[in-house]
């Protein structure tokens, strides 16, 4: 087996892993940004787009890189576990690598969405949004069309995409949301989840032997405070249509009798 590349990695070996590693520090400093843009035209057509997590990161002390050029031959290999023949390989990789510092660059992404509202019939609503999301540095993407039915605050959403590695997914989503409230569940590889519940991918030994997986997320949100409106469209202005008193008086009214 010949090797020729760069191996670079953040532990020379994988037990220098520890639960230290898992405190947040200082010794491997970066720098990120993002920033974007929305649009929402007169027909009501909603566009943004947004550049996110634009740096990189500067690995030091426990780092190593080796550049490899060298074979290895597997003696015996047909009565050697896959484990021991991997294990010959990866110690090209491991064996004289060096401590060296080296720069990465964060998995920058691009992403760009373009949606539009229709009005079904009072209080049910349709929106289709369709969302396209690159890697800046690295492989992968995703292509993902989101389908919106709301009613009044529940809403839900069918959710097909493409990965650009060549997948693609079937997703859903439930949302309960107010302004200062919401809570949400869905599965972002439904196809899997309902493969897996059937037990087709355990039971078809045609299939082999592959992992099986199912996927779900959920979360809830809370705003504390009023309603956040844009300034030039509230629905209230402060000291407008209040009596206002000086701050003692506030402060001894707590004493006063109603």
């Amino acid at each position: 087996v010949s090797l020729r590349g760069t191996y670079k990695a953040n532990f020379r070996k994988t037990d220098e892993l520890s639960s230290d590693n898992l405190i947040p520090n200082f010794r491997n400093p970066g720098m990120a940004f993002s920033f974007g843009t929305s649009y929402k035209s007169k027909k009501g057509v909603f566009i943004m787009a947004n550049v996110k997590d634009l740096g990189f990161i500067k690995w030091r002390k426990t780092v190593s890189v080796n550049r490899i050029n060298a074979a290895v031959t597997i003696e015996n290999a047909s009565v050697k576990t896959p484990r021991q023949v991997e294990n010959e390989i990866t110690d090209l990789a491991i064996e004289d690598s060096k401590i060296e510092n080296f720069y990465s660059a964060t998995n920058a992404k691009l992403d760009f969405m373009i949606s539009k509202g229709f009005e079904i019939s009072y209080p049910l609503s349709y929106t289709p949004s369709l969302i396209v999301s690159k890697n800046v540095f690295y492989k992968g993407g995703d292509a993902v069309f989101v389908n919106k039915f709301q009613f009044n605050k529940i809403s839900f959403s069918a959710i097909p995409s493409y990965n650009f590695n060549g997948l693609f997914l079937v997703g859903m989503q439930g949302m309960y949301q107010t302004p200062n409230f919401e809570v949400f569940l869905g599965s972002d590889n439904l196809t899997k989840t309902i493969a897996q519940a059937q037990g087709v991918i355990a039971s078809d030994r045609n299939i082999g032997s592959g992992y099986n997986a199912a996927s779900i997320y959920m979360g809830f949100g809370i705003k504390f405070g009023n309603t956040v409106e844009h300034p030039q469209n509230s629905s209230s202005m402060p000291g407008i249509g209040e009596q206002q008193r000086s701050f003692f008086k506030r402060l001894f009214s707590i004493f006063s009798k109603k």
